[in-house]
Formats: C-alpha cells, sequence, structure tokens
C-alpha cells in the first residue's frame, strides 16, 4: 500500500515538473525579448513568487539555481496541497 503512495506522489510530481516545463517554453516563445517576469517585485521575501499575469506554474528563482512556485496561479496551490498530503499520509501509514 505504501509502494504505490509513493509511485503515486513521484507520478504527481513528474507530471507537475513536465507540466510546468512545457508551459514555461510557451510562456519564453511568446515573450521573446522581453524582460522577464521573474522580477524583484514579484517575490516576497525573497522565496515565494506571486505573479497573476504570469501563468506558469514553475519559475527560475531569483537567486541560485532551481525554480520555485507561482502561488498566484491556483494549479500550483493543488500541487503543493497534493505532495504535502501525500507526505502526510506517508507518515501516518508509518506510524499505524
Amino acid at each position: 500500500m505504501t509502494l504505490f503512495i509513493i509511485i503515486g506522489i513521484l507520478a504527481i510530481i513528474v507530471g507537475f515538473m513536465i507540466y510546468g516545463s512545457i508551459t514555461s517554453q510557451k510562456f519564453n516563445q511568446q515573450n521573446r525579448g522581453q524582460v522577464t517576469i521573474t522580477e524583484t517585485e514579484h517575490f516576497h521575501w525573497h522565496l515565494f513568487y506571486f505573479n497573476l499575469d504570469d501563468n506558469r506554474i514553475f519559475v527560475p528563482k531569483q537567486t541560485g539555481g532551481g525554480f520555485t512556485i507561482n502561488f498566484a496561479n491556483p494549479v500550483s496551490i493543488i500541487a503543493a496541497i497534493l505532495v504535502i498530503g501525500g507526505f502526510v499520509v506517508l507518515i501516518i501509514l508509518q506510524q499505524g
């Protein structure tokens, strides 16, 4: 049972990463040559990205490598809830 939950969580994470990559590629093609949207005013506490005009789920971090979640996108909120909820379920199952 636990193995199926782990595989499900990994499938959800990979699915959202693929969706985010496709959306990011479309965004880059549409906005070629323009200033990137990931400007400082959309980052709060240099950690949380919130921009209603940006439809990407994952955006490049302001500093360093990697990506962060666009918390203005409802799909990213659902993804975060599913991933965190999956880990909570795993912890509960391991306790019982």
